[in-house]
C-alpha cells in the first residue's frame, strides 16, 4: 500500500492481543472497532481517504467463524447456498457495524462511502456451479457494489442498469470526484447516473482457471472463447439470460484471431504482455529463456518477469516463491527439466541485445530488498 502512495498502512499494530483471527484476516467486527478507534485519533480535518480491506468471513470454505454457529440462519446447513448465504449473513452484520462507525466519526454525513465486493462466487444457478474456478456463466463474474454519497440525495435510489465491470469502478469513482482520466477498455457509470447515455465499451472477463475463458461482452451479445479447446461460442443475454443455448461459432485457430480482432481492434503485438515471457508447450510461468525466444520470433515485445529472491541474496527469474536455493543451484537446474532458467542478469542482457523489447516487473519477494538488488544491477 505504501508502493501506491498511501501515507500509512496499518493491520496488526492497531489490533490486540486475543483478537480473533482467521487464514485470511481477523474477525470483521474485532477489525472496525480497532480500524475506527485509530481513526478516531488520528483523522485529518479534511482530504481523508481511507481503504479498509476485510474478508475472512465471507470466504472459502464459507463456514461461521468458531463461536459464531448459531447466530446464523441456517444452523445445520446442508447445501452450497446455505452456507454462502450464512457468511453473507454474517458479513452484512458486521458491515452494520462499520456504518454506525462511520456516521459517528463524520455527523455531518460530508463522506461517500463505496462497498465493493473482492471478486464474486457462483451460488449454484447453474448445476453444479459452485465454484469460482469452473465454467464462465455471468454468475460467475456478478459482484456487489454500492456509493453512499452522506447527505447528497442526488443519485439516491438510483439503479445503474447498464454492465459494467470491475475494470469501471475506479474511472467512476475519479469521474465522480472530477479528476481527468484515460480509457483503456473502461468506462465511468456515473454518465448512465446523470441520465445521459452509457459510453460504448465492450467488457473483458477471464477465467484463467480449468478450459481458461475469456469472455467478451457487446450487450446483449456475450462471446465467449474456451483456450484449452479453442472453441468461440456465441450467447445472446437478452434471450437467453440463463446461457443455456451458447452457439459454436468457430473452432479454428485463425478465425478465432479474426473474430478477437475484431472486437477488440486495439489488441495486437504492442499491447499483448507475456506473462512469466509466456507460455510455451504445455507449461506456464517458466520465465525461461526458450519462452522468450519463442514468443519475440512472434512478433510479441513486452514480457512481464517475476523475479524471486535466492537464499544468497541473488534475484532469479522464478514464479513460484520461495526459492530456497542459491543462484547457482538455481541456474544449474532445467526448469520442469526442460528450459533454461535466467537470473536478472541474463534479462538485463537480453535487454541490451533487444532494443525493442519491454520488461514488466513482478518482485515476488520483500519489495524493499527485491527492488534495491534490481536497482544497483540495473
Amino acid at each position: 500500500m505504501k508502493n501506491i502512495k498511501f501515507d500509512e498502512a496499518h493491520a496488526d499494530d492497531i489490533m490486540k492481543e486475543g483478537d480473533p483471527r482467521y487464514p485470511w484476516g481477523y474477525r470483521e467486527d474485532i477489525f472496525y472497532e480497532r480500524a475506527f478507534e485509530y481513526l478516531r485519533k488520528n483523522i485529518k480535518d479534511k482530504n481523508n481517504f481511507v481503504y479498509l480491506e476485510i474478508g475472512p468471513t465471507n470466504h472459502w470454505p464459507f463456514l461461521p467463524p468458531e463461536g459464531m454457529e448459531n447466530t446464523v440462519p441456517f444452523k445445520n446447513s446442508r447445501n452450497h447456498q446455505e452456507m454462502l448465504s450464512n457468511t453473507v449473513f454474517l458479513q452484512d452484520a458486521y458491515l452494520k457495524i462499520a456504518w454506525s462507525k462511520l456516521n459517528e466519526l463524520f455527523p455531518e454525513k460530508n463522506y461517500t462511502a463505496i462497498i465493493v465486493g473482492d471478486h464474486s462466487w457462483p451460488i449454484g444457478v447453474h448445476k453444479g456451479n459452485i465454484s469460482h474456478e469452473s465454467g464462465a456463466f455471468e454468475e460467475n463474474f456478478l459482484t456487489s457494489m454500492a456509493m453512499i454519497m452522506g447527505n447528497d440525495k442526488k443519485y439516491e435510489g438510483k439503479i445503474v442498469k447498464e454492465r459494467y465491470s470491475l475494470m469501471d469502478i475506479m474511472p467512476s469513482v475519479l469521474d465522480l470526484l472530477g479528476v481527468d482520466f484515460s480509457n483503456n477498455y473502461s468506462r465511468s457509470f456515473i454518465k448512465e447516473l446523470n441520465g445521459g447515455l452509457a459510453e460504448e465499451e465492450k467488457i473483458i472477463l477471464i477465467q484463467p482457471y480449468g478450459k481458461q475463458y475469456i469472455n467478451i461482452i457487446d450487450y446483449p451479445k456475450k462471446y465467449q472463447y474456451m483456450a484449452d479447446e479453442e472453441k468461440f461460442f456465441l450467447y445472446d443475454l437478452e434471450k437467453d439470460a440463463g446461457e443455456k443455448n451458447g452457439e459454436l461459432i468457430s473452432s479454428e485457430k485463425e478465425k478465432n484471431a479474426s473474430i478477437i480482432s475484431k472486437l477488440l481492434p486495439p489488441i495486437n503485438n504492442d499491447k499483448i504482455v507475456m506473462h512469466a515471457m509466456g507460455g510455451i508447450g504445455k507449461d506456464i510461468y517458466t520465465n525461461s529463456l526458450e519462452a522468450f525466444n519463442f514468443h519475440y520470433k512472434r512478433g510479441r515485445r513486452i514480457f512481464e518477469v517475476d523475479f524471486s529472491l535466492t537464499s544468497d541474496g541473488g534475484l532469479a527469474a522464478y514464479h513460484n516463491s520461495p526459492l530456497n536455493k542459491n543462484l547457482a543451484d538455481f541456474k544449474k537446474e532445467k526448469i520442469n527439466g526442460l528450459y533454461t532458467p535466467l537470473d536478472i542478469d541474463d534479462i538485463l542482457n537480453l535487454l541490451e541485445q533487444y532494443k525493442d523489447i519491454i520488461i514488466i516487473t513482478d518482485f515476488k519477494d520483500d519489495f524493499d530488498k527485491t527492488w534495491e538488488i534490481f536497482f544497483k544491477k540495473a
